[in-house]
């Protein structure tokens, strides 16, 4: 039976339901049964299968690696590796190139940026002063070095943002808080 939006159903919480006419019950009454038979069915289906995939919750799990790997792999086979195309190689030219502009942002008497380019893969936190920043060569001062600190630590950090200290309105903050994330992963670490 098909029961039309406008005549015979009203939205309830998001869902499309019947009205409570005697008009309209009989009509969408039998559909009503086979959607909720059929949303039985699909919840008893994941009920089910409650925890058989529980291994993807270890991101870094041995199961878990493989089966992206595996992933991976079958999607290069099928695809074919996009380092390969002439797209990839001038999208990633124009990534690192050194004439991209500097974002910039203002903290104290310094202009601050996150960089990448094919030197830095994992970026670098930066800054400068004004009047350097004005000129075709600015100098920058590398405050943290995401692909060095990922060396030295062994860990793959990914740079999530930074948050500022600021103790009182009047004054430059004096601290950054960075966030960085273990190989891109959801979770950060506050630094």
């Amino acid at each position: 039976l098909f029961c039309k939006k406008s005549d015979s159903l009203k939205k309830s919480a998001g869902i499309w339901q019947p009205k409570s006419t005697s008009r309209n019950i009989s009509v969408c009454s039998n559909r009503k049964v086979t959607l909720m038979a059929k949303k039985e069915e699909i919840w008893t289906h994941w009920a089910d299968k409650d925890g058989d995939h529980a291994w993807l919750e270890e991101v870094e799990g041995e199961k878990a690696l493989t089966w992206v790997t595996e992933g991976n792999k079958n999607a290069v086979e099928s695809l074919g590796d996009p380092s390969d195309t002439e797209l990839y190689t001038r999208i990633l030219s124009i990534l690192d190139s050194k004439d991209k502009i500097p974002h910039v942002r203002k903290i104290g008497s310094y202009l601050y940026n996150f960089w990448q380019d094919a030197s830095n893969p994992r970026g670098i936190w930066r800054r400068t002063t004004l009047e350097s920043f004005r000129t075709s060569e600015p100098k920058w001062e590398t405050m943290l070095d995401i692909d060095a600190l990922g060396k030295e630590e062994g860990v793959s950090w990914v740079y999530k943002g930074h948050s500022l200290l600021e103790e009182d309105g009047d004054s430059a903050p004096s601290r950054t808080l960075m966030s960085l994330s273990r190989g891109g992963a959801d979770a950060t670490v506050v630094r």
